[in-house]
Parts: structure tokens; C-alpha cells; sequence
């Protein structure tokens, strides 16, 4: 099984750049913030690793099991990547912010029965009903991804957390990793798995090694503190002057401290 120049360095550069970001999840203690990420990119990196092993050794029936086994367990740990980003968003001192997550979790239905609907209303223009729902898997995938991650900024947007969290900005890489790849999913869909299918598939390769750079980038600077949104600074303003008022009238005057 063969490689073209430019896939050989589409796959050097996703293992490299994998290993750059474990390496920089250890270095900087930044597991500790997001373990769920660090098994996430730890294990891409040892499937990605593998996958290539197996597809240069031509044992393609390998490689099919791991590829299918691995896209399962990729959407099962990045939905754990986005719980642990609303963990960290929606939760202050250890309890969720009063209604947060029942916004989330109904928004988060929502954001299933979505993709569901969509990814079966495609029809590909495939040959076998396995490319069909393969097609159709990735779509969902993709798209579910996308809205929970939206859904999470909706709900959070009025608790401050600064967009340079690291947290944050796992986030905001996994979700443009994945509106690329579902705007190609989309174009799969129409095009089938045939025509113009290795093209896109670059485009979202090329999409996720932007992410991991980003990635890496970020999580190497310090985190800034986390700044208050406007809307939570004018209510704690507002409180802030109305404990001082109810102080200041509740307080007993000279003539009533000597009487």
C-alpha cells in the first residue's frame, strides 16, 4: 500500500506534532487541568502511530478494525473532553452554578437529536451501505461536537470565564478542528467517497494540525486570570453598593451608641 509524498508528510507531521503536545500536557502540568485531553491526545498518538504501522505493512483488514475501533473511542473520549470543559465552566467551588447544567444537558439532547436527524436524513452517493454509514457516522460525530460545544459557550457566556483559559481554548481548537471537518463530512455526502474524497480529506488533516499547534501554543503560555464578563461586574457592582447602602443605614449614629 503506497503513499504519496504529501500524505507521508501529513502523517509525520500529526505524529510529531502529537508527541509535542503530550510532551507539553507532562512538561507543564497542564494534565492536571485536562486529564480527559491528555488521554485523548495521548491515545491519537499511540493509534495514529499504530495505524501507520499497520498501513505500511499492507494488512488492511488490521488496519480497517483499528481505524473503526478508534473512531468509536475518539467520539467517546471527546464527548469526556467537552463534559470536562462544562465541568470547569458551569462549576464554581465544586458545585454547579444554580441552573447551568440543566440548561447544558437539555440543550445537549437537543444537539443529539440534531445530528441524529441530520446524519440519516444524507444519502451519499455510495456504492456499499457500509461507506453510507460511514459517511453518515462522521457527520454525526462531527456535528454533535460542534452545537455541544456551542451550546456550552451559550450557557457560559455570563459567568466570565476568560476566552485565554486553558480549558477554554481546548475547546475553541477541538471546535474548529471539527466545523472543518464537518463542512468535508457534508461534501462527502454529496460527493460520496469517490470523487474529490482524498482532496477533502487533506483539508481536514491540514484543519487538525492547526489545532494542534494552536494547542500547543496555548497550553505552553501561562494561563491569564479570569476576568469577569460585564454583565457579572455591573451586578456585582450593584450589589457591592447596595451592601454598602443597607451598612451605612443599619449602623447606629452617635446619639444612639451613647444613649
Amino acid at each position: 500500500m503506497g503513499l504519496s509524498a504529501l500524505d507521508t508528510v501529513l502523517w509525520a507531521a500529526t505524529i510529531a506534532l502529537l508527541a509535542v503536545l503530550v510532551a507539553t500536557l507532562v512538561f507543564k502540568k497542564r494534565f492536571r487541568v485536562a486529564p480527559w485531553f491528555t488521554i485523548w491526545t495521548s491515545s491519537g498518538l499511540t493509534l495514529t502511530l499504530a495505524l501507520y504501522a499497520t498501513y505500511r505493512s499492507g494488512r488492511s483488514s488490521l488496519y480497517v478494525t483499528l481505524y473503526w475501533g478508534w473512531a468509536v473511542a475518539d467520539l467517546l473520549l471527546q464527548l469526556a473532553v467537552i463534559t470536562e470543559i462544562a465541568r470547569s465552566v458551569l462549576k464554581r467551588n465544586g458545585r454547579w452554578v444554580a441552573g447551568t447544567h440543566i440548561r447544558f444537558l437539555a440543550m445537549a439532547g437537543v444537539s443529539v437529536l440534531l445530528s441524529v436527524s441530520l446524519a440519516l436524513s444524507v444519502h451519499p452517493a455510495t456504492v456499499y451501505a457500509t461507506d453510507t454509514w460511514a459517511v453518515r457516522g462522521n457527520l454525526f460525530t462531527t456535528l454533535l461536537i460542534c452545537m455541544l460545544f456551542s451550546a456550552l459557550m451559550f450557557v457560559s457566556q455570563q459567568f466570565g470565564l476568560s476566552w485565554r483559559s486553558h480549558i477554554m481554548r481546548i475547546g475553541y481548537g477541538l471546535t474548529a478542528w471539527a466545523l472543518t471537518s464537518f463542512i468535508v463530512d457534508m461534501l462527502h455526502s454529496y460527493w460520496g467517497i469517490t470523487r474529490h474524497y482524498a482532496q477533502l480529506d487533506r483539508i481536514r488533516n491540514f484543519a487538525y494540525l492547526g489545532s494542534l499547534i494552536y494547542w500547543f501554543v496555548a497550553l505552553w503560555r501561562a494561563e491569564v486570570g479570569k476576568k469577569l464578563s460585564p454583565d457579572v461586574f455591573s451586578r456585582l457592582s450593584s450589589l457591592h453598593e447596595q451592601v454598602e447602602y443597607e451598612l451605612s443605614d443599619s449602623s447606629p449614629t452617635d446619639e444612639e451608641r451613647f444613649s
